[in-house]
């Protein structure tokens, strides 16, 4: 029995694309599915819009729904120089500012290659608060 199961229960640890297998997370972070449409907004401008999100949930931080990368306008975003680090998930190496804003304000990131237990959201982008990503339907 998993440490998610042992915790949180069966049907959550069932809904988890993984429990992080080999990383020691203690259950603190998963990913999971989310059922549905999503869509990320810039006031009336639309960035992305999937039925193929991946929620991922960590403890003390609210939980971020990445968006395949394919689903996402990136001519509405322009790449900006950035690089951080996450002890569970890597590096992530691609960030984003929206065009229409003249300054290097955050808009998105992505963990290119991703610690192993996270491949999922390898190359999945997800958003900051400035952006309004909601469910929709």
């Amino acid at each position: 029995m998993s440490i998610t199961t042992e915790r949180y229960g069966a049907e959550m640890a069932e809904a988890a694309v993984l429990e992080a297998a080999g990383v020691a997370t203690d259950g603190l972070v998963h990913l999971k599915r989310h059922d549905g449409v999503v869509e990320a907004w810039n006031g009336s401008d639309l960035l992305a819009t999937s039925s193929r999100v991946i929620e991922l949930h960590e403890i003390d931080v609210p939980t971020r729904l990445y968006f395949p990368r394919e689903d996402v306008v990136l001519d509405k975003l322009r790449p900006v120089e950035n690089t951080t680090f996450c002890p569970f998930k890597g590096v992530a190496s691609d960030y984003w500012a929206l065009k229409v804003t003249a300054d290097d304000a955050l808009a998105a990131w992505s963990y290119p290659e991703p610690i192993s237990a996270f491949a999922p959201i390898a190359g999945y982008v997800a958003f900051y608060d400035s952006v309004d990503v909601r469910p929709v339907g």
